[in-house]
């Protein structure tokens, strides 16, 4: 999952549409409509047009995943998260910044932990082992 990333309303409408004739050979009715919008927006951040967090200018959907059915995933114009911390990977050794991301996710992504599990690294100042190497993790601030 991916939090640039957005499918919009009629292509998931669409492609669930496709799914649903197909493995319970029954028509797609308005109901299972609302049940997958309801789950969607209960799950994933609701794009709307005039959300001016969002400069994107086409319609609505959800922002954090892209369908397999996509080829090429669409991702959000100019997307940028509000809470997102760049991340400083740190050589206990030396001292030395070795490695940056732009978000906690991004880090979690790399060390294949959770974003909490992460979070909690981070905000702990715990040390890791990575390639027989001991690390630590910060939040950039504007000294750094």
């Amino acid at each position: 999952m991916k939090p640039n990333y957005r499918a919009t309303i009629q292509d998931v409408q669409n492609d669930f549409d496709n799914f649903y004739t197909s493995v319970y050979n029954k028509e797609f009715l308005y109901t299972v409509r609302d049940a997958l919008k309801k789950y969607l927006d209960t799950f994933f951040v609701r794009s709307r047009t005039g959300d001016e967090s969002i400069k994107d200018a086409r319609l609505g959907g959800w922002i954090g995943f892209s369908l397999k059915t996509t080829a090429n995933p669409e991702p959000v114009l100019n997307y940028k998260p509000k809470n997102a911390k760049v991340t400083l990977q740190i050589d206990v050794k030396t001292g030395q910044v070795t490695n940056e991301w732009t978000s906690i996710t991004d880090l979690a992504d790399y060390l294949n932990k959770s974003r909490t599990v992460t979070s909690l690294l981070v905000n702990r100042h715990e040390q890791i082992e990575i390639d027989n190497t001991w690390y630590s993790f910060k939040i950039k601030t504007q000294q750094d």
